[in-house]
This record gives structure tokens, C-alpha cells and sequence, in this order.
């Protein structure tokens, strides 16, 4: 019976540089395309599925476009003007505001599009 661990090859140094060059891709930052790619390809998914939706009901049940897309501009238009959180709008006990600009001091211009 011959010695297997014998028939291996010898062991040999690493190149020079060998070990920098892995610790700098070890420590580089990760490429963050992955998470836009699946945003991407579930926003297509849905709005494939919404497409599908409306063109499998039957004609006289679909709503018109006009329709969907005054739906769809007031739902975006409600999320991009809703407070963004509860301690940004004014408290009932706050005292009042003595600015020159009263309105934009208002508790209901605290969207993420409000000025």
C-alpha cells in the first residue's frame, strides 16, 4: 500500500501581494444593485399585474384610464403630503406663533412637499 498524504504536491509560498490584494476586496463596500434591482423588478411585477387585471375584465366593467390615473395621482399626492411623522405637527397647548407668515407656519403644511 503507498503513502496518499506523499503523492500530494509540495506546498508552496503565495505570490507576493497575495494577501494585501485580498484584504483590500474584503474590505471594499458592497455594491447596493441588488436591492434596486428587486425594487425595480417588483414594481414591474405589480404594475404587469395591474395591466393584466384591467385588460382580463370584461369591456363594459373596466373603469377608463382618466379615471385610474386621477386615482392614482391623488394616492401619491396623499402619501407625499401626509406629516411625516407626529412630533412634526404643533401640539394643541403650543403657544401661538407670532411670525409674518402665519401660513406656512401651519400644522397642515408639514408634508414631504410642503414648503
Amino acid at each position: 500500500m503507498s503513502d496518499w498524504l506523499g503523492m500530494g504536491a509540495a506546498p508552496r509560498s503565495p505570490r507576493s501581494g497575495m494577501k494585501e490584494r485580498v484584504l483590500a476586496r474584503a474590505l471594499t463596500p458592497q455594491r447596493r444593485w441588488s436591492r434596486r434591482a428587486l425594487a425595480i423588478a417588483a414594481v414591474l411585477v405589480l404594475a404587469l399585474g395591474a395591466g393584466g387585471y384591467w385588460y382580463m375584465l370584461p369591456p363594459n366593467q373596466r373603469p377608463p384610464l382618466g379615471q385610474i390615473k386621477n386615482r392614482v395621482m391623488s394616492f401619491v399626492d396623499g402619501i407625499l403630503n401626509t406629516p411625516v411623522s407626529k412630533s412634526a405637527q404643533t401640539p394643541q397647548n403650543a403657544p401661538a406663533n407670532n411670525s409674518k407668515n402665519p401660513a406656512s407656519s401651519s400644522s397642515e403644511n408639514t408634508g414631504l412637499l410642503s414648503n
